[in-house]
């Protein structure tokens, strides 16, 4: 005997934004990131907005080393409640300078779930190692 089962499908807290730095040669610190996005988020919306910000993880993906530029690229992974990816992602842009290195964000995607920043990375990586 078959039941019918009714799918849902649940919608995470979670939000995953990715992207890029560009501007310096060397690696960056994911504590100086975090401090830095809690500053603005501070000085933009006050106690109320770092109260509210949520920051679960940072870390990092490389797009595996090409054979024309020898080079990987990192990708960047915040992981954050979805109250927080607005204040996230406009901390972002005002971030120009970490840890006397200048720097610029560029957001690639932001994803709501682990399988759509799974399908991203894949075809990001995939066009990444194509197009160079």
């Amino acid at each position: 005997r078959f039941e019918h089962v009714n799918f849902i499908m649940v919608v995470t807290d979670k939000r995953f934004i990715i992207g890029t730095v560009s501007g310096t040669n060397k690696g960056i610190s994911f504590a100086a990131l975090r401090l830095r996005i809690e500053s603005i988020v501070q000085s933009l919306w006050g106690i109320t907005g770092v109260s509210n910000l949520q920051i679960f993880s940072i870390n990092t993906e490389n797009v595996p080393a090409n054979s024309v530029t020898k080079k990987s690229t990192p990708i960047i992974l915040v992981e954050c409640n979805r109250q927080s990816q607005q204040m996230i992602l406009t901390a972002l842009l005002f971030i120009d300078q970490l840890q006397n290195e200048p720097i610029r964000w560029n957001t690639l995607h932001v994803s709501g779930s682990e399988r759509q920043k799974k399908q991203f990375i894949d075809k990001y990586f995939a066009n990444e190692s194509c197009s160079l």
